[in-house]
């Protein structure tokens, strides 16, 4: 069995984007699409969120969870909002929120969001941590009010970490099974052989 460290550094919270802003109505778009998943913190003014024939209206004092791979419109009348487009993965970088079909809602406390504004206004370590903290605990609250599936995490040899770990640093490499078996200092048909046996 794995320990808890183990399991617990295979999880990484990655920001892609993010942004303070103030939208005016010129913030609209028939068809959005994006790879990860959002949060919109609506701090004021009003928004709204159209997929397919549902329009969801984006208001203050909530936070929007709109999942990856979803196609939606969207627009507002001017509002003013805290966003990051975000990512929880695994070690063989598999979206573990992938699995949400529909945008969730849940309302923030005031603290929270001044809270998030001041660790997003710095960039010194803690406040950076801290940032990510609250953004866990805010999946974590959709996890609970929503009653999300639990999702295992695959565990893999450290052989197979490696590899992974290793194609993942040098992305623009024309990688081979010697290649990568060279790096590690294994045979060929060991890696080939892992990489059967758990990932397929």
């Amino acid at each position: 069995m794995l320990s808890f460290h183990n399991e617990a550094n295979t999880l990484q919270l990655t920001i892609t984007r993010s942004d303070h802003i103030q939208l005016t109505p010129h913030w609209s778009a028939q068809d959005a699409y994006l790879g990860q998943t959002r949060l919109y913190f609506i701090e004021s003014g009003r928004g709204w969120l159209k997929i397919e024939d549902t329009v969801l209206d984006l208001e203050p004092g909530f936070v929007y969870l709109i999942p990856s791979r979803l196609h939606f419109g969207y627009g507002c009348s001017g509002m003013k909002k805290l966003y990051f487009h975000i990512r929880i993965s695994s070690v063989e970088q598999r979206d573990l929120l992938s699995n949400i079909k529909n945008v969730l809602k849940l309302p923030y406390k005031p603290e929270m969001l001044q809270d998030l504004l001041r660790c997003y206004r710095n960039t010194d370590i803690y406040s950076i941590l801290r940032l990510k903290m609250l953004l866990q605990q805010v999946i974590c609250d959709f996890a609970e009010a929503y009653e999300l599936p639990q999702q295992s995490i695959k565990h893999y040899s450290e052989t197979v970490k490696q590899a992974i770990s290793y194609i993942q640093s040098a992305p623009t490499l024309k990688h081979t099974a010697k290649s990568i078996a060279a790096h590690l200092f294994i045979s060929e048909s060991k890696l080939r052989n892992a990489f059967k046996q758990e990932l397929d």
